[in-house]
């Protein structure tokens, strides 16, 4: 778990990084991460939707203390939050739209 936070705060970093907010170092950004995961660990214990509010309000922790940390406005820290998922799906569609003709193709045959 804490070489999951560690890499987090990394990734997140580097977002903050590219959208400019990096202004307080590594270490303020593990501890955002670190509080915002820990302070809402507490829904766990709601079965089915204690795990979404949770995740939400971790979300809105994270942006918060993000902005507020390093001095940026909340668009840029959600912006720098939400900027690894984009990457991630923009790959995931990438890929797909070079693998789908080449799967269809193979399907219908020479």
């Amino acid at each position: 778990m804490v070489a999951g936070l560690f890499i987090g705060a990394g990734i997140l970093h580097v977002g903050l990084m590219i959208v400019g907010g990096a202004r307080s170092g590594f270490e303020s950004t593990l501890r955002v991460i670190a509080y915002s995961t820990g302070s809402t660990s507490i829904f766990q214990v709601v079965p089915v939707i204690g795990s979404i509010v949770g995740g939400i309000w971790g979300l809105v922790i994270e942006i918060m203390g993000l902005a507020k940390v390093n001095n940026i406005t909340y668009f840029r820290a959600a912006v720098a939050v939400f900027l690894p998922l984009l990457v991630c799906c923009s790959c995931i569609g990438i890929v797909a739209a070079i693998m789908i003709p080449m799967i269809l193709k193979t399907m219908n045959g020479p």
